[in-house]
């Protein structure tokens, strides 16, 4: 399996590249039942929505990316590069400006200048729109047009890694969603994007063409296809077939069975896949049986037997290459026994996951068993299960959450903080002192020394209180054509297809 080599994710502002770019390759022409220079790819999830303020996901985010464009980009590295807006600065503590690019349409001749920004981040802040991009861009208070190609984005505190938010906030077309409606506009969307929306088909795929007054590099292939197909072994089997160019989700367990004309390449991943547990009610409602939870499972076995060695094992909230890991941390032993003591006397749970992770739920099921809790996996449709945890309906639950930005803020602002309980419950879980370690080391980023007087403490808490039971950080896994060239992996699951070439 090909795979690029983990690298530290950078959180400080100053001194970033300010490059746009894309992947190496040129035109050509696909072997398989695809033909032309059609490039196919599947994934596992439905696109949410079109509209660019409605949606919560990578699924989502990485179609609606080739459709409409953020202000910047994260490139591999997880460093921030221009896109729409050329640089930013902060020019003061609770104002970042940003300059735009002057050479820039929306795909229906529309100009993309500062009013087309602050119509789109105004969208995301009025509470009438419930955005959920809204906690994307947490600290933002208000977006001021200075002239037509400046903007100033001003904050409710200081926020030195802001722009990495904005990286997640892509730019539709203000006029045309003005006259079509958000309804309508998810079903045509326009934006900016290297490619343009043609049609959504259940049995095609979404269809999108090259779009060739993209400001970037222009797209090698004319034409992009993305198939939803969420089964494991279907998907491979479109790869292998030649249904399809790229897969993504491909479990490290089955990428060996990649040969021939297909291959594994994979990158460092930035999801932290955890076991949460309802907190406010039921029997995780217990914190002695939470912290049982934590003895219970082996994380270690995880990252070897099921992911193949592909991911590292985690013993608090937080990867190794996030800004707020604690490499001294010790975590919980792994000691089932001990553990037995207190889960062996429980009614049994229902641990829900989705379809696509149910393999790694069965896994940690086992090990559950072993320690005496009778658990009873439930599969669900991803729509479905999303709704649940959300919901806080769901008393244990298997997740993968993603931090692209490589900031513990974004996944546990969400999550821990008491601000977010109200439209997304997950476990329910909340501490004032929590609220208050999060916002005042949240405040001190990028200076990460004086960050860490906080979350050192804060992960202690969390850990002693354990509403999540972190699991492993693994390798985020395509399964590709050889006749697709150029295509590097990203470590955020995003896909970086401008440059890529399809020959036979």
């Amino acid at each position: 399996m090909t795979r690029t080599p983990a690298r530290a994710i950078a959180v400080g502002i100053a001194g970033l590249a300010l490059v746009l770019t894309s992947c190496a390759g040129g035109s050509g022409q696909a072997g398989g039942s695809v033909q032309g220079t059609e490039l196919v790819i599947a994934q596992t999830e439905a696109v949410q929505t079109f509209d660019p303020a409605a949606f919560r996901g990578r699924a989502t985010q990485y179609v609606v990316r080739q459709i409409m464009t953020p202000l910047v980009e994260l490139d591999n590295d997880l460093q921030v590069i221009p896109a729409l807006a050329t640089d930013w600065e902060m020019v003061s503590d609770t104002t970042w400006q940003l300059k735009l690019r002057d050479d820039v349409t929306f795909t229906n001749g529309e100009a993309f200048d500062a009013a087309a920004v602050k119509y789109n981040f105004d969208r995301i802040l009025d509470p009438a729109t419930a955005s959920p991009r809204r906690s994307l861009v947490v600290t933002l208070d208000s977006v001021e047009i200075v002239d037509e190609h400046t903007v100033n984005f001003h904050t409710t505190q200081r926020d030195g890694a802001f722009p990495l938010a904005l990286a997640y906030i892509e730019m539709a077309a203000p006029g045309y969603m003005e006259e079509v409606g958000p309804e309508e506009f998810a079903k045509h969307p326009i934006g900016t994007g290297p490619f343009v929306f043609v049609s959504n088909n259940p049995g095609r795929g979404i269809i999108m063409e090259r779009n060739d007054d993209f400001f970037g590099d222009v797209a090698k292939v004319e034409r992009l296809v993305i198939k939803i197909i969420p089964e494991t072994a279907s998907r491979i089997a479109a790869l292998q077939s030649g249904e399809a160019h790229i897969i993504g989700n491909v479990p490290a367990d089955l990428a060996a069975t990649l040969f021939g004309s297909t291959e594994a390449v994979a990158a460092s991943g930035t999801e932290v896949w955890h076991l949460g547990m309802q907190v406010e009610r039921g029997q995780f409602a217990d914190k002695s049986v939470r912290q049982a939870m934590q003895q219970a499972v082996n994380q270690k076995e995880i990252a070897e037997a099921v992911f193949e060695g592909g991911a590292e094992p985690l013993n608090q909230p937080a990867f190794e290459n996030m800004n707020c890991h604690n490499p001294d941390f010790k975590g919980y032993e792994f000691d089932p026994e001990e553990a037995s003591k207190v889960l062996s006397d429980l009614p049994a749970v229902t641990l829900d996951t989705v379809e696509s992770e149910k393999h790694v739920a069965e896994a940690i099921a086992g090990q559950l068993r072993a320690a005496g809790l009778k658990v009873n996996v439930n599969s669900m449709e991803d729509g479905a299960y999303l709704a649940r945890i959300n919901a806080g309906d769901s008393e244990l639950y298997l997740a993968s959450w993603g931090a692209g930005r490589g900031t513990c803020d974004e996944i546990w602002r969400q999550h821990f903080h008491s601000t977010t309980r109200e439209s997304q419950v997950f476990t329910g879980y909340t501490s004032p002192e929590v609220d208050r370690l999060i916002d005042t080391a949240f405040s001190h980023v990028p200076d990460m020394d004086a960050a860490n007087e906080y979350y050192e403490p804060l992960i202690e808490m969390l850990m002693d209180d354990s509403p999540w039971v972190p699991i492993v950080n693994p390798d985020q896994i395509y399964g590709v054509s050889t006749s697709v060239k150029g295509f590097v992996p990203s470590p955020i699951g995003q896909y970086n297809v401008t440059g890529v070439e399809l020959k036979e």
